[in-house]
């Protein structure tokens, strides 16, 4: 956890929703605040993604 900062959000995302709240109470159990956890998991994301390259 050291390298995530303190004075910036966090984003949490997961295939559901458990891992991501398991993540953010043990974040805000070390002093972080400013926590987010995507509702619908990874899935549910509406924006852009990047496409994935083979070589």
């Amino acid at each position: 956890m050291a390298s995530i900062r303190k004075d910036l959000p966090v984003y949490l995302y997961d295939t559901g929703k458990s891992l991501s709240v398991r993540a953010a109470n043990k974040l805000r159990k070390n002093g972080y605040t400013d926590i987010y956890i995507l509702k619908e998991g990874f899935n549910g994301w509406q924006g852009k993604k990047k496409s994935k390259k083979t070589v």
